[in-house]
């Protein structure tokens, strides 16, 4: 699959940093809970953390070009000469 351009976010962007948002939040605050013996769920600091996640990744797939790199302009792309 190919990143999205600098300063441009694509729908895939949007979707994993749904996934990340989600996994981020859940695994983090549950597994204490798990290892405490207890299954309880802070579901403010749930959606907290979640949208922290989801902002974070948002915004760094905003700054990285189609290349992974962090605020360098997409290449320019290479001519390569026509054949007679």
């Amino acid at each position: 699959m190919k990143n999205s351009k600098l300063f441009s976010l694509a729908l895939p962007d949007w979707f994993k940093g749904i996934v990340v948002a989600v996994l981020a939040s859940i695994l983090p605050i549950i597994l204490p809970t798990i290892q405490a013996g207890s299954l309880t769920f802070d579901w403010a600091t749930i959606g907290k953390t979640a949208a922290a996640a989801f902002v974070a990744y948002i915004l760094k797939n905003f700054f990285t070009n189609s290349q992974g790199q962090f605020v360098t302009a997409d290449p320019k792309p290479i001519d390569t000469p026509k054949a007679a």
